[in-house]
């Protein structure tokens, strides 16, 4: 009997550890459109379009959070049509977050919030020589969305590109 308490208590304390992304992912789906925009300077402006769906009719999401990883955004801008949100940008090591407080509740199942994440990074771009390397994040592997899309736009005068990984699709 006190070994099955004892496991059970084990198991029950996982629960604590579970990451909210995770406990949340079965109650909102959420689609994701990025955007990665170079400029001649070789500055990129990025911009997530974030939508988030209600799956259930008593629940309504209050925050979210992007998480950057050895990414440092430049003049953050978070608006939802043409209202600011507010937000506070964290640091943890190499590790930023985005953090967004939504003002309203946007209660009922099927019902969407829509709204976007800007700055702008300088490290994507880098020019050797007379070559742009351009590299953009890959999505972590534990990250749920029902939809995530990437566009990349480039100067002309960039060229012609001589070798993308993964291959567009």
């Amino acid at each position: 009997m006190r070994k099955l308490l004892a496991v059970l208590i084990f198991l029950l304390s996982f629960l604590f550890f579970i990451p909210k992304a995770i406990l949340a992912a079965g109650e909102f789906s959420t689609d994701v459109a990025v955007e990665y925009k170079v400029e001649e300077t070789g500055t990129t402006l990025v911009t997530h379009t974030i939508t988030i769906e209600n799956l259930f009719s008593n629940l309504y999401a209050t925050s979210y959070t992007l998480a950057l990883d050895n990414i440092e955004p430049q003049n953050v801008r978070v608006f939802e049509g043409a209202k600011n949100l507010n937000f506070n940008l964290k640091t943890d090591g190499s590790k930023k977050s985005i953090a967004i407080e939504f003002p309203d509740a946007m209660v009922g199942k099927g019902k969407t919030r829509t709204f976007s994440v800007l700055f702008e990074e300088s490290d994507f771009a880098v020019r050797t020589g007379e070559v742009w390397e351009i590299s953009i994040p890959r999505l972590s592997a534990d990250e749920t969305f029902r939809s995530y899309k990437v566009s990349l736009s480039i100067p002309n005068s960039f060229g012609n590109e001589a070798y993308v990984s993964p291959s567009p699709m």
